[in-house]
């Protein structure tokens, strides 16, 4: 697989950032993850997820308020596999505990929680389950499928998040927001038959790393993206406050949208196949409760 050149003190200066608040699927991609993994709930459990869906959906987006006033909550959005080491990083450990002892509680809180998050979640959900407690339920499950999502997207799982090393800066948002927000009507939300997960950690780190295997293919595409555009046409700048906003022309999108060769739609479709079969395993872990 090509590598994009990180060298050691970008390492260090990267990991030390706090990813900026908007970098995550649009609020509309959130809901519509949820609202996709709610019709794929089997016959058995799927009427109390469509009495909850309004709640499910709408609170898929909570995680993402809560960053604004939580410091503690970035971390819970992505994991940073290259701070770990290289690829196929084979000396990164799924034991949180072992994580801790080789690089420091901080480091690896730094680094990014999210595997370990929702391995939590995941936990408390099918507890909350066991004993029937629907707030629990509720909360639990629209968190869950707001951090699936997010390890979904590519540029969670790299601390080169948003093109700061190759002069590519924003393609987190034009991945992530403005293809959706232009092209999710064309995207298929089918997904298959709910399957229960063996190992809800290796799961969840499986399907993180399969993020991280298209870090290049994406970094790419936006390159390709820019041929034939001049300079001085590709964007135009945008002042909101103190924050300077890069517009994209339409054909860019259109040539980032076709370069992807359907990217987005695949990763947002996956993450509601893996947010469906995460809540559906908890539930036949907590013994198949009736849920009111």
């Amino acid at each position: 697989m090509k590598r994009i050149a990180l060298y050691a003190a970008a390492f260090l200066f990267i990991s030390l950032l706090i990813i900026d608040v908007s970098l995550s699927w649009g609020f509309q991609s959130h809901r519509n993850v949820n609202a996709a993994a709610i019709e794929g709930m089997p016959d058995a459990i799927k009427p109390f997820f469509q009495k909850y869906s309004e709640f499910l959906i709408e609170e898929s987006v909570t995680p993402d308020r809560r960053r604004a006033d939580d410091p503690d909550e970035g971390p819970n959005h992505y994991i940073n596999f290259d701070l770990f080491g290289e690829y196929p990083f084979e000396d990164f450990t799924l034991e949180y505990d072992d994580a801790v002892s080789r690089f420091g509680a901080d480091s690896v809180r730094t680094k990014g929680l999210a595997v370990w998050r929702i391995e939590n979640w995941f936990d408390s959900l099918t507890v909350a389950m066991a004993e029937q407690d629907v707030d629990r339920i509720l909360r639990f499950a629209a968190d869950i499928g707001h951090y699936i999502a997010d390890l979904h997207m590519p540029l969670h799982t790299t601390s080169h998040y948003d093109g700061q090393l190759t002069d590519q800066r924003g393609v987190h948002r034009r991945f992530e927001t403005d293809l959706p927000e232009r092209y999710d009507s064309l995207y298929s939300w089918d997904i298959p038959e709910p399957a229960i997960i063996e190992s809800p950690l290796e799961f969840i780190f499986e399907f993180t790393l399969e993020s991280y295997r298209l870090i290049d293919d994406l970094y790419e595409a936006d390159m390709r993206a820019r041929e034939g555009i001049p300079a001085g046409e590709l964007y135009t700048i945008e002042h909101r406050g103190d924050r300077r906003i890069y517009i994209y022309n339409d054909t860019y999108y259109e040539q980032f949208h076709a370069q992807l060769d359907g990217m987005v739609e695949d990763r947002l479709r996956l993450a509601a196949q893996r947010v469906r079969d995460i809540w559906y395993t908890a539930w036949v872990e907590a013994g198949k409760p009736e849920l009111l």
